[in-house]
């Protein structure tokens, strides 16, 4: 399997920034099963440790692992980071 993958970061000030990544993934044995993952995020300084990130995961799976099962799946999260 191939992969092409893109990341971008951006601090909009001391306590705010987002980042951005994509990916996407080729069967060599199957061309039709290709995959292209997205999640965008975005992190919130609250003190020196803590942060708030809010991110949103978009996967898409031209062939499904399962016939019938969807080919798209999002989840959204919300995390409490510490960084020591």
């Amino acid at each position: 399997m191939s992969r092409l993958y893109f990341e971008w970061l951006s601090k909009w000030s001391s306590t705010v920034s987002s980042k951005l990544w994509a990916e996407y993934l080729q069967s060599y044995t199957n061309t039709k099963d290709y995959r292209f993952n997205v999640e965008p995020s975005l992190s919130v300084l609250l003190n020196e440790v803590f942060s708030v990130k809010l991110s949103y995961l978009v996967n898409f799976r031209n062939v499904p692992a399962v016939e019938g099962k969807k080919t798209l799946d999002t989840l959204y999260t919300t995390s409490l980071v510490a960084k020591f």
